[in-house]
């Protein structure tokens, strides 16, 4: 399924886990295009500062938020590491009533890269997967309402590849 939607936006689609106070990128659809968002499978990044583990991160309450925020700062190897607490908690309040994660410069994006990512259906009682479409922004904003509605699909378990 995940090479279907690199197909029809043509931009390098992800499935993450969380592991600890990370997303785990288990299963990668790469982009055929010369520029593109590029990750190597089982890449581990910060929930906080990845639009994939900022979904992760909005199955958690607030105070596991912050505990997991509070390590991503103490251990922070990067400027892209270090945020506002607050910030991201606003930002994750919003992820939960939208069901979408987005690339945010706040937050440690990347200004020439935008992922728009969800939560989709995992197994009765196991933790969630985050699925994100990637790419040079100026591409994927031009079809950001077409990503989202189909992400929206997904999380609810209605795909089609068309």
């Amino acid at each position: 399924h995940v090479d279907a939607l690199r197909d029809r936006f043509g931009e390098t689609v992800l499935i993450g886990r969380r592991l600890g106070a990370n997303v785990n990128y288990l299963q990668i659809a790469r982009s055929g295009q010369q520029l593109q968002f590029y990750v190597q499978q089982f890449t581990r990044r910060p929930l906080c500062i990845s639009a994939s583990g900022r979904a992760l991160l909005s199955t958690l309450d607030d105070a596991q938020v912050l505990k997991i925020a509070r390590r991503t700062i103490h251990y922070a190897t990067s400027d892209a590491e270090r945020f506002d607490e607050a910030v991201l908690l606003s930002v994750v309040r919003e992820i939960r009533r939208t069901g979408i994660s987005e690339t945010d410069e706040r937050l440690g994006g990347e200004s020439d890269l935008l992922a728009i990512a969800t939560l989709i259906p995992s197994g009765q009682g196991d933790e969630p997967f985050s699925l994100c479409i990637a790419g040079p922004k100026e591409r994927v904003q031009r079809r950001r309402e077409e990503i989202v509605a189909t992400l929206r699909d997904w999380a609810k378990g209605r795909f089609a590849a068309n």
